[in-house]
This record gives structure tokens, sequence and C-alpha cells, in this order.
């Protein structure tokens, strides 16, 4: 976009065609920005939920670890 103006201050407000490249650039660059966003999210929720589970099992594990040791306080 930054070239654009640039273009657009040396050719002057009646060419407004001499911007349309620096535009399509910053779309492109836009749009490429999307989809890789959109394509990592996917994968990204897909982990988060495994490793929400994983943590979610270790917790269960744990609680049942520490009630176990609670509940026999003099045989070690």
């Amino acid at each position: 976009m930054i070239g654009s103006f640039d273009i657009m201050s040396e050719a002057g407000m009646g060419q407004p065609h001499a911007v349309t490249g620096g535009v399509a650039e910053a779309l492109i660059a836009t749009a490429s920005g999307l989809l890789i966003a959109i394509l990592t999210l996917i994968p990204y929720n897909y982990f988060s939920t495994r490793v929400e589970k994983e943590m979610d099992a270790m917790e269960h594990f744990s609680s049942s670890l520490e009630l176990l040791l609670h509940e026999q306080p003099g045989q070690h």
C-alpha cells in the first residue's frame, strides 16, 4: 500500500489506475495470511482438544492416587 501511495503521489490524482498494482499486491498478501491462518486453525483445535483430554486424565489419576495415599496414612 505504501508503494501505491508513492506512485499516486508521483503520477498525481488524475491516474487512479496507477495504484491498482499496489492494492492488488496488498490484497494478495492479505488473502495469503488468511489462508495460512485458517489452515493452521484446524490442527491447532485438534491438538488443543487432545491436550485438554490428556490433562483431564492426568488430573483424574492424580486425584485417585492422592485419595489412595490419604486413606492409608500409616501403611508405607
